[in-house]
């Protein structure tokens, strides 16, 4: 009794339980199917796109890979890199290639944003520097990008780069100490003179 019901809804649904039906192929001498023809040359054969989102920030690097058929039936492979162009003005178009995120470029990108700077993107851009351009702070081992790395140069004569933090605090340092110099320096007697 089960096989009879299974033979009449087999037969009126199309005898879709034994697989999906497949259209006959092509005859010789009728048009090729859409699935049957050649691929035009230039067209794009496969594409592959990797997004690589920059932490912290809504920047991101596209690398684009695409497979062409060339006209004489080579595969002709195209890469193309969407880069984020940085603070420093150099292009980053891989992690290898960024640097870091500057806290000085940060603070004046948020100074921007509150006097009403509508380009959050370019703002964060602004932010970032790339490894040529990367510099670190003498005294707090901070990274920083090159423009916020400032000479400053000690009493001895001795260079060295400093963030504007430590700078401000290195001149306020040297300020007070000149100054101390020039007060107790009637009541300080000088060493070379003792030995005259």
């Amino acid at each position: 009794m089960f096989e009879t019901v299974k033979r009449l809804l087999s037969y009126f649904l199309g005898r879709s339980s034994q697989g999906a039906a497949r259209p006959p192929a092509s005859a010789p001498n009728q048009p090729l199917t859409s699935d049957e023809m050649p691929i035009p040359p230039g067209r794009p054969i496969e594409r592959t796109v990797e997004r690589q989102v920059i932490p912290g920030t809504r920047l991101s690097i596209m690398v684009t890979q695409s497979a062409y058929s060339g006209p004489d039936g080579s595969l002709d492979r195209v890469r193309d890199v969407r880069g984020v162009m940085a603070g420093c003005s150099h292009l980053v178009t891989s992690y290898e290639q960024l640097g870091g995120r500057c806290i000085f470029c940060q603070t004046e990108a948020a100074e921007l944003v509150s006097a009403g700077a509508t380009d959050l993107a370019a703002l964060e851009a602004m932010t970032l520097f790339c490894v040529s351009c990367m510099s670190e702070c003498a005294l707090c081992r901070r990274t920083i990008c090159r423009r916020h790395a400032l000479q400053w140069q000690d009493d001895v004569g001795a260079v060295a780069y400093l963030c504007p933090t430590c700078r401000e605090a290195a001149d306020r340092a040297r300020f007070f100490q000149k100054l101390m110099r020039a007060i107790t320096f009637p009541f300080v007697n000088n060493p070379d003179q003792e030995h005259k």
